[in-house]
């Protein structure tokens, strides 16, 4: 089942369990949204959306964001963390997932939508390449504050 996360998605009991699989499994670094409050904020961001996969119990085995913003340059979009849990892997939950945040963009008349994926991750980038994604010439710079 195919949803918009909200508010509300934080009433279910294994809301953070899911969404803690599905961070590790895309990374085994520790991450900030680990709790009720860090995610009802997020949620709440205007032009943030997140968009889930429920298998057949109701547990979240897939997901993905998008951050809407207005630059001076352009109204962009930012695709965030697209996951799905190894065993799910090859159904096509990614790239629903993946289509839905584009369709977000697009209704919002966004100019373009950008993503980064790790190299390791050949299959994904694959898809984003089917999926009309071109790959950039940039660097992308992080500065970390510990």
């Amino acid at each position: 089942m195919f949803e918009e996360l909200s508010e509300k998605s934080l009433e279910d009991p294994g809301f953070l369990k899911d969404i803690h699989g599905l961070m590790m499994d895309l990374s085994k670094t520790e991450y900030r949204a680990n709790n009720f409050c860090y995610w009802a904020s997020m949620l709440r961001q205007p032009g943030w959306h997140t968009l889930a996969w429920r298998d057949d119990v109701g547990r979240i085995i897939g997901m993905g964001s998008i951050n809407l913003l207005q630059t001076p340059k352009a109204h962009t979009a930012i695709i965030h963390d697209v996951v799905v849990l190894e065993p799910h892997r090859g159904a096509g939950i990614g790239r629903v997932i993946t289509e839905g945040l584009v369709k977000i963009a697009r209704d919002a008349n966004v100019d373009y939508v950008e993503l980064t994926s790790n190299p390791k991750r050949k299959v994904a980038r694959s898809n984003y390449e089917k999926r009309g994604f071109k790959k950039r010439a940039t660097g992308v710079y992080r500065l970390t504050f510990d």
